[in-house]
Order: structure tokens, then sequence, then C-alpha cells
């Protein structure tokens, strides 16, 4: 039984810190496909047409970015306030572009200061406040987070919040 612990509480430190989210920027998109057609003839004067299909491929790393959020859950009182990291992961084509952020699914009473934060090209990481007014509404709660690039679809995830009145 003792040997068994050190790999239960491995495995779930490995769960927690679990918080991918989708990535988001030109990366994200599936490459682009074309299809062209070759028609021949054949010494016999038979036309033979062979339909091919060319993928454009990229190294879609370089070409995203992904949200990285706290892996615990924000424990919150009403009428308090905590301060977390939205952090920024990006690919080597993503290092010059400002990610903008936004935030939804905010129960009652809670907010995110400042609401719309951007993560400037160069950091990787944006310091907010979450705040629970006096009237915040008790329970457990999943906020979405969306970061937008210039370009590209956006990159989400998403981080929890408790309100204990206690």
């Amino acid at each position: 039984m003792k040997q068994f612990l050190p790999f239960a509480v491995a495995g779930f430190i490995l769960a927690a810190g679990c918080n991918q989210g989708t990535p988001g920027g030109p990366g994200a998109v599936p490459p682009r496909t074309e299809e062209s057609e070759v028609t021949t003839t054949t010494n016999d004067g038979m036309t033979k047409t062979t339909v091919t299909k060319e993928t454009e491929v990229q190294d879609a790393d370089e070409h995203t970015f992904t949200l990285d959020v706290p892996n615990t859950e924000t424990d919150l009182k009403p009428g308090e306030s905590k301060q977390i990291a939205i952090g920024v992961d990006r690919g080597d084509k993503m290092e010059g572009q400002d990610i903008s952020l936004t935030f939804s699914n905010l129960p009652a009473g809670i907010s995110v200061e400042p609401a719309n934060p951007t993560v400037k090209a160069g950091e990787d990481e944006a310091p907010v406040m979450i705040v629970a007014r006096g009237d915040a509404t008790p329970g457990d709660f999943t906020v979405q987070v969306q970061g937008n690039g210039t370009s590209g679809p956006p990159a989400t995830n998403e981080f929890k919040v408790s309100v204990n009145d206690m």
C-alpha cells in the first residue's frame, strides 16, 4: 500500500495540471487542400485523367498559441478578491503579436478586472483580479477565457472559481 501512494499522488498532480484548452492563431486552422487534374493520352489513343490532391503543410505549433490558466480552484468569500495570472504560450511565429483576453460565464457578483486585458508581445502573462462582490452567489463555477491574436481562430480555456460564504 505504501508503494502505491506515491503513484496515486503523482497521478492526482498530473490530472490537476492538465488544463490544455484549445489552441488559437493561424496554425490552428487546418491546412488548405487543393485539387488538381492531369489529363494524359496513352499510346493507344485512350485518355486517362488523374486527380491528385496537394496539401499545404505548415508547422502548426509555430503558428499557434495556448492559454495557461490556474490549475487549482480560486476560492473567494463574498467581498474578497484574488489576483491570478492568465499565461500565453506562443509558438515562434506568434511572438510579435498581442493577445487580447475576454472572460465569459461569470456568475452573478463575480467580475474580472481589468475586464479585457491584453498580453502584450514579448510578455507571457496578464495579471487579473477576480472580484467577488458582497452579493456574490455562493457555489462552484467554471469561467471561460478566450484569447484573440491578430489572425486565426481564438484560443480558449477555462478555470474554476469557488465562492463560499463561510
